[in-house]
């Protein structure tokens, strides 16, 4: 009878364990990242009353005859399934859709783990994990250039202003109207900014002046004022020499009052048609400072800054771990987790390749918990401590009439 007493207590133990893993999910339903626990049980030690014999000439064989002594927990698994994208409408909130982990460093610079999204840029220019304020690991840009060979570390943005880039070349396109007569005054001026060393801007503009045959005299002009003359010539197709698609002149850009500056004027895209005249400035190199406005994250964990001047660069990019057996990552509060002896070691990745999954910037992974199945499980858990206590009142009771055989 004292076996069905301790089968009892244990039933009533392993059934709280339940009740307590249950009540986590419950209590965790709208924890960004968190991913749901199960209760697994499993019979404990048999006693052998009588063992198994086989059978005989003359007899057949036995059963063995145990008893059971209870129950236990034998895992609390931790299921990986996927959790729905919540839109958040902040651009540093991360989710991974797919496999993987983002990787972040605590203040005692142990890696953990996470899927946790939620990430904020302090004022130092480090992306801090929000629920933990661990720092999050990637690899730094260089010159807009990161190495995804090298081993992650705590990324740490350049907030600082984007450098001026003096103007190397302009880039024209559009029609010179091959209607034009010879020696007629041009009228069409491409305005385009340009900039020198320190970002300082000057308005260039060409005029174009239809010369003899297929050839233009163009003006380059600085703030209004000629500073240069180049010719250009077309062959009997309307197309550009090629002696004269690239032409390189020297101005005063930086206005110090000597021409020491060279733009080349790229005439690649013009052409000379009977059509319309529309010649315009394409584009251009050169560019003014700029402050960082913004920082977007793409699929794969680019990290990219937009500054005021239109300008983006590369500023680092996120790094993804990912582990042989996730289910074996042991939870350690805030949204963290740590590898360990079952998990595997970290592999680091890009997200988007291989089979880690691609970033979605701007939106946070739910928790995976299954609100109704969970209260399902709970009212199973409830009547399975129910029917334990059930067991030790019947035991007590056998037990009582025991002691009242001697009166």
């Amino acid at each position: 009878m004292l076996r069905s007493l301790y089968s009892g207590i244990s039933g009533l133990k392993s059934h709280q364990v339940d009740l307590d893993v249950i009540a986590q999910n419950i209590a965790n339903v709208n924890t960004p990242g968190y991913k749901a626990g199960r209760v697994l049980f499993a019979d404990l030690l048999y006693q052998t009353l009588k063992d198994a014999q086989a059978p005989s000439a003359s007899r057949g064989g036995t059963n063995p005859v145990q008893a059971g002594m209870g129950v236990g927990v034998a895992a609390i698994d931790m299921l990986m399934g996927q959790g729905i994208l919540q839109p958040t409408g902040i651009a540093s909130d991360l989710a991974i859709d797919g496999e993987g982990f983002f990787a972040v460093q605590d203040s005692a610079g142990a890696t953990l783990l996470t899927r946790a999204g939620a990430f904020r840029l302090d004022t130092d220019g480090y992306l801090v994990h929000a629920p933990s304020g661990s720092r999050l690991l990637g690899w730094n840009a260089q010159n807009g250039q990161v190495n995804t060979n090298s081993t992650p570390e705590v990324l740490k943005l350049d907030l600082g202003l984007f450098p001026p880039r003096a103007t190397t070349t302009v880039h024209f396109a559009g029609n010179l109207d091959a209607r034009t007569a010879s020696g007629s005054p041009g009228t069409i001026r491409p305005n385009v900014l340009v900039y020198d060393s320190l970002g300082n801007s000057r308005e260039l503009a060409l005029q174009f002046r239809r010369g003899s045959g297929n050839s233009w005299t163009v003006d380059v002009l600085l703030d209004g004022t000629q500073v240069s003359q180049v010719t250009l010539s077309f062959d009997s197709n309307g197309n550009v020499t090629t002696g004269d698609a690239q032409q390189s002149v020297t101005v005063d850009l930086d206005g110090d009052g000597t021409a020491g500056e060279t733009i080349t004027l790229d005439f690649t895209g013009i052409t000379q048609y009977a059509l319309p005249d529309d010649v315009y400035a394409a584009r251009q190199d050169g560019t003014a400072g700029g402050e960082l406005e913004e920082i977007t994250v793409d699929a794969s964990g680019q990290i990219i800054g937009r500054f005021s001047n239109n300008e983006m660069q590369l500023l680092g990019q996120i790094a993804l771990a990912t582990v042989t057996n996730p289910a074996g990552l042991a939870k350690e509060g805030s949204s963290l987790l740590r590898t360990t002896a079952n998990s595997g070691a970290i592999r680091w990745g890009t997200a988007a390749s291989g089979s880690r999954g691609k970033i979605e910037s701007g939106r946070l992974e739910m928790s995976n918990v299954d609100l109704a199945e969970e209260f399902a499980n709970m009212i199973v858990a409830q009547r399975g401590f129910q029917a334990n206590t059930r067991v030790i009142t019947a035991t007590d009771e056998i037990l009582q009439e025991v002691i009242n055989l001697r009166r």
